[in-house]
């Protein structure tokens, strides 16, 4: 299996492992974690490290300003950023345990995007 790190256009240092047949997930993770901590972009990197060894590549995305209520109505307001990971459905789990850990968060959202993600090697390596 091949792991392949390039620069996407806005300039997001994107990795790939070719060769898995893999869905593509997005996590929302947050700026600032429950003990009012704001994360730095080397935490990102961290948990993007962390995550490259289950999974098989992630994007991290611009933050977003999103808002939800939790399960006891309390509504939340916070930037996030979402990070699109390509993997199976059982390293879903895997990366939330992570993510949970990683940024002591009550809770964290993950989505499946895709049901494929292809990756296709040109055979030019620069």
């Amino acid at each position: 299996m091949a792991k392949v790190d390039f620069i996407a256009g806005n300039g997001v240092i994107v990795t790939v492992r070719q060769n898995d047949p893999d869905e593509m997930w997005e996590f929302l993770l947050p700026m600032i974690n429950v003990a009012r901590h704001r994360i730095t972009f080397t935490e990102y990197l961290e948990w993007g490290n962390e995550v490259k060894k289950i999974t098989t590549g992630l994007v991290l995305l611009p933050f977003e300003n999103a808002s939800w209520c939790d399960s006891d109505g309390v509504l939340f307001k916070d930037g996030m950023v979402p990070v699109r990971v390509t993997c199976n459905k059982e390293h879903v789990q895997d990366i939330i345990e992570l993510t949970l850990t990683y940024y002591q968060q009550p809770a964290i959202m993950a989505y499946k995007i895709s049901d494929t993600c292809v990756v296709r090697n040109s055979g030019n390596r620069q």
